[in-house]
């Protein structure tokens, strides 16, 4: 929604899922994490972020999320849900 000129407020949510229940995840260096069979639910994520426009040169955005780990995540490496607040600004010439 955009409740001013300047300000826009956004939400999305996501579904993290494995193609089937044979395959595993990855990390960010492409070593698998886990073993086929643990599942498919890898989890789900709501994502809530606000934008502000100073000017047409620069902004500043703040937005929290929240993930819920699924099935999968549980099974191999067990941990709590996690969550994240973070500021971004953006400045163009």
């Amino acid at each position: 929604m955009k409740p001013t000129k300047k300000t826009a407020i956004t939400s999305a949510y996501h579904w993290f899922a494995l193609a089937s229940n044979g395959d595993v995840l990855y990390n960010v260096a492409g070593v698998p994490v886990g073993t086929p069979g643990n599942g498919r639910d890898v989890g789900q994520a709501l994502d809530v972020y606000g934008y502000y426009s100073f000017n047409a040169n620069f902004d500043i955005q703040m937005g929290y999320s929240w993930f819920w780990y699924g099935d999968y995540i549980a099974n191999v490496a067990p941990r709590g849900d996690a969550t994240q607040f973070y500021v971004q600004t953006s400045f163009r010439y």
